[in-house]
């Protein structure tokens, strides 16, 4: 079922270069987001951000409950596990990974990668805010994924 949004209750926003919507950096293990548009800027709709891997960055592989994903490579090469396909992904390239597909990513080159990442619908970012700069060992980050509708399945790609 799908959600109409109200237009005329959002207001227009634009995040320049270095800005970030989020109310601090998201840093995960390997790799920041700097938020574009969060869940609160859409009505729910979306969130967007630019994230920049690090090498040998990348999540174990896991399935979204809740929202698809969508990355667009800017800049060097991502590996991705989408499905039972393995790829490599590099500048212009597109991925979409729907929900309740599993799915992952990995830098597995020498240089910090550059990609534009969508959630749709937004929530998936309130996950990263809540976890990120923490050392979680896995129960504990198991736990809080469960609670964002993540089910972490498997290692990272590299590993």
């Amino acid at each position: 079922m799908t959600t109409a949004i109200d237009t005329q209750t959002l207001a227009p926003v634009v995040a320049g270069p270095g800005e970030d919507r989020a109310p601090h950096r998201i840093r995960l293990q390997g790799h920041d987001l700097l938020v574009k548009a969060m869940g609160g800027d859409t009505g729910g709709a979306f969130a967007i951000a630019v994230m920049e891997a690090r090498p040998m960055s990348g999540p174990p592989l896991h399935v979204h409950e809740r929202e698809d994903e969508w990355f667009y490579i800017l800049k060097g090469e991502l590996t991705f596990q989408v499905d039972d396909a393995t790829f490599t992904a590099g500048p212009g390239v597109s991925v979409f990974a729907p929900r309740h597909i599993p799915h992952t990513w990995q830098n597995l080159t020498d240089g910090v990668v550059e990609a534009l990442v969508m959630a749709a619908p937004a929530g998936i970012e309130e996950f990263f805010l809540t976890v990120s700069g923490r050392d979680l060992g896995a129960e504990e980050t198991n736990l809080l994924a469960t609670e964002f509708g993540i089910r972490l399945i498997g290692p990272p790609l590299g590993r």
